[in-house]
């Protein structure tokens, strides 16, 4: 996974620092694309009272949202290349 504040978390994007949104892991075409992904996350409504109260819960549950993001990004990517 890249690391940096300036670069888009989604592995093949190539945005650069110009065009990530602020205070998102991703550039503003993939910070909209998160946001539809993150409404429809499996599991999101069963724990959202527990979410409020249990920090490292809610850590742990976008960092695992932001992993299947951008894992179905770079997915339908390849699907991409090869047709």
């Amino acid at each position: 996974m890249k690391i940096d504040e300036n670069i888009c978390l989604v592995p093949y994007c190539q945005e650069n620092n110009s065009i990530i949104e602020i205070d998102s892991p991703f550039c503003i075409e993939h910070s909209e694309k998160f946001k539809d992904f993150a409404k429809n996350y499996d599991g999101r409504n069963q724990i959202k009272n527990m979410l409020r109260t249990d920090i490292k819960l809610s850590n742990e549950l976008i960092i695992n949202m932001i992993s299947c993001f951008c894992d179905e990004e770079e997915k339908k990517y390849q699907e991409l290349q090869m047709n």
